[in-house]
């Protein structure tokens, strides 16, 4: 009996002590299959490889000591410091430049610590990525997704599987223009004004189809494809969805400001037709549905050639991520999301979505090279909104005079030691007792 065998069962036993399973099914399911009983979907036990030590019992993954050095806390000099869901639901931050150390000392093992309470039926882990150096390979997922590659066994789903209209629109006007600076003039506003004007152009085509449009199929609606509205038009006659087809002739009446959101969404859905244009006949991975199972997931974005293609992606994955998973109907199992390409994926939107997570039991794990790489209105919502905050050897001066304006420390000065790693986090919760900053060796 495994480790992962231990947690998975005590799991089991942990939904019987809340009335979620009957005691009489636990001892039949127990009794006729020992250590193999509420096998992960997947049939696995085990990781296929660890790089780092694991705790299941705790759900905590160690990532390093604490230094015993003048400064530090005395009381956690020397002990071992680890990351558990009671961090990680707080939402995670790293900074630090390439080739510091994120991969290996912090993304790598929280991935595979949550791959692993996966397997104990107790976690979802959605990992997002370039496909050039997966922090975790292939074989330690149940799903791998790659959007734009012909040889990729799943399509992504834009709409994540949802079938509100509403929602859809929402979910994709984020990842279109969410981005967008916000303005007094004509695209001041962007987010709701675009979400209006995909809602139009959704609700009708799933009255008359139902089904949402694919990527192509939405480029030529935005588009004013004669043809395509047409086609739309008689679909909805043949319904007799009379209210949509007054929706439809509504947006023959577009005042300027309209005309320039809908012009600015066609572009950037057409960025969108060579990544996320299904490819292959599988069904498509639907975000949403994911979160209802434990599961292990990876989405490897192009590392090259389609850079916009793969921002509104990254964007568009943390929007289903904060929509379903503060949604979820059960949320007993903790959702995570890793976002190693985050820097394009924040937005004000995204960041109030992440302060919701909390309550949801469900975080995410955003990493950047420099603060400078988000809008600078963005840097106190960001520093606000997670929980858990990981600076790496190399963080800028500016960078740490930020971040030391917002969260006082003795150690983020305008010079920061080269060999320096920090971690900031709530100071109830870790290995022994989680301190409010400490200096770690690897």
């Amino acid at each position: 009996m495994s480790d992962v065998d231990f947690a998975r069962i005590a799991h089991s036993w942990t939904m019987v002590r809340i009335g979620r399973m009957p005691l009489a099914d636990f001892t039949d399911t127990v009794l006729r299959l020992g250590a193999a009983a509420w096998t992960h979907p997947s049939g696995a036990r085990d990781l296929p490889r660890r790089t780092a030590a694991h705790d299941l019992m705790t759900g905590q993954v160690r990532i390093g000591t604490a230094v015993q050095e003048p400064g530090d806390t005395p009381a956690h000099g020397g002990f071992g410091l680890a990351l558990s869901p009671a961090e990680l639901g707080t939402s995670v931050l790293a900074i630090g430049p390439s080739r510091s150390g994120q991969t290996t000392q912090l993304v790598r093992p929280i991935i595979e610590a949550l791959c692993l309470q996966a397997l104990a039926r107790t976690t979802t882990i959605i990992a997002v990525g370039t496909g050039t150096e997966p922090a975790v390979p292939d074989d330690a997922f149940d799903i791998v997704i790659r959007p734009g590659d012909p040889r990729s066994l799943h399509d992504f789903d834009i709409y994540g599987g949802t079938d509100d209209s509403q929602q859809a629109a929402t979910i994709l006007a984020e990842a279109l223009v969410g981005d967008l600076p916000s303005t007094t003039g004509p695209m001041a506003h962007a987010v709701p004004r675009a979400a209006t004007a995909l809602a139009e152009l959704l609700g009708p085509f799933q009255a008359a189809h139902h089904r949402f449009p694919h990527v192509s199929e939405l480029h030529e609606l935005l588009n004013g494809s004669q043809d395509a509205i047409d086609s739309l038009r008689n679909a909805l006659e043949a319904a007799g969805q009379d209210s949509h087809l007054r929706v439809l002739d509504k947006r023959g009446r577009e005042t300027d400001a309209g005309e320039m959101i809908r012009a600015l969404l066609r572009d950037r859905v057409a960025t969108l037709e060579p990544l996320l244009t299904p490819c292959t006949d599988a069904p498509p991975f639907l975000l949403g549905a994911a979160l209802q199972e434990p599961q292990r997931i990876r989405i490897d974005l192009p590392a090259s050639g389609f850079a916009k293609a793969s921002d509104v992606t990254a964007r568009l994955v943390l929007a289903q991520f904060n929509t379903y998973a503060a949604t979820r109907p059960d949320q007993t199992a903790f959702a995570f999301l890793v976002l190693d390409v985050a820097a394009q994926a924040i937005t004000p939107g995204s960041l109030r979505g992440v302060q919701r997570l909390r309550a949801a039991h469900a975080g995410v794990l955003l990493t950047l090279q420099l603060l400078d790489d988000i809008p600078e209105s963005l840097h106190v919502p960001l520093l606000e909104a997670v929980g858990c905050l990981v600076c790496w050897p190399g963080l800028s001066p500016r960078d740490a005079q930020r971040i030391n304006h917002k969260r006082p420390n003795p150690y983020l000065t305008s010079s920061i030691p080269s060999d320096l790693s920090l971690v900031s986090m709530p100071s109830d919760h870790g290995y022994m007792a989680a301190p409010l900053l400490t200096r770690l060796h690897g």
